[in-house]
């Protein structure tokens, strides 16, 4: 079964509209899946290649300053969590009906707690507000605010 999934890992690729940090959540469990270590150092040239063009320039410039940021796949995810999560554009209090958010990759498909983003199955969430921060719209057919969502 883990040869399956190993193939199914050497074409995996951000979907169109998926956020950086649902990809990159993606493909911690698919190498999970695949009985991949995301904390070994041997998958993490396979990850960068398939990030944008952007963030690999930016990745280059972490690994100059702080070359443990990048020397797995585990500490990229982390970094760009921390990089990603502070620059996003938090939703609007009232556009909010769903009572599971994720301030982390900033949808509803999960709440805080059950967000298995950049961590180990053993090890715990660290504490996050469960709620959104208000800024944007809500789209729910596209499972992210912006501009693009007009109200019918």
């Amino acid at each position: 079964m883990t040869e399956f999934y190993r193939e199914q890992l050497e074409t995996i690729s951000q979907r169109a509209r998926e956020g950086l940090l649902a990809f990159a959540d993606r493909y911690v469990q698919a190498m999970r899946m695949a009985g991949l270590d995301p904390a070994g150092s041997d998958r993490t040239t396979h990850f960068i290649l398939r990030l944008p063009q952007d963030v690999r320039l930016q990745l280059k410039c972490f690994k100059l300053s702080a070359p443990s940021t990048v020397e797995s796949v585990t500490a990229i995810v982390d970094t760009l969590g921390n990089v990603y999560r502070e620059t996003t554009t938090p939703l609007p209090t009232s556009d909010r009906s769903s009572p599971s958010w994720c301030p982390r990759h900033q949808t509803s498909g999960h709440d805080a707690s059950e967000c298995r983003f950049g961590r180990r199955p053993s090890e715990s969430t660290p504490p996050v507000e469960s709620t959104p921060p208000a800024g944007r719209r809500w789209c729910e057919f596209h499972k992210s605010g912006g501009s693009f969502y007009k109200r019918l």
